[in-house]
């Protein structure tokens, strides 16, 4: 048989363990209040793992979103690199097509001014004094 007095001791112990353990709880999750632990310790334990696993997929969707975001800029980054130097290359590009556009141009005349003189339109002596 027990004795009386471990009886009432072990009695005084349990009505304080759920205490403890809300306090434990609460210690190692700061979000939840110790009231909501409460209304949720009345609805059932499974509200309460529900309502820790929401608050972790936030957190963890929180983090994938940061780090999606930076992904994202990275790539924007890497993309932006690349137009620029696009860029660069093709305002070269340009100004060889348009000193060729003038090489061209200056050919051009010079062989109307030839096509003017070859046809006796135009004396040359009258072509160099232009």
């Amino acid at each position: 048989m027990m004795n009386p007095r471990k009886q009432k001791s072990q009695r005084a112990l349990i009505p304080q363990m759920p205490e403890d353990y809300m306090r434990v709880v609460q210690e190692s999750s700061p979000a939840l209040p110790l009231k909501s632990l409460h209304k949720a310790s009345k609805k059932g334990p499974k509200s309460d793992l529900a309502q820790l696993y929401r608050q972790q997929d936030r957190s963890m969707s929180s983090a994938q979103m940061e780090s999606t975001v930076a992904k994202e800029y990275r790539a924007l980054r890497r993309k932006y690199l690349l137009l620029e130097e696009e860029s660069g290359n093709l305002g070269s590009e340009l100004r060889d097509v348009e000193d060729e556009i003038k090489a061209l141009e200056d050919e051009k005349l010079q062989l109307l001014d030839q096509l003017v003189v070859l046809e006796g339109l135009v004396d040359p002596s009258e072509l160099h004094n232009q």
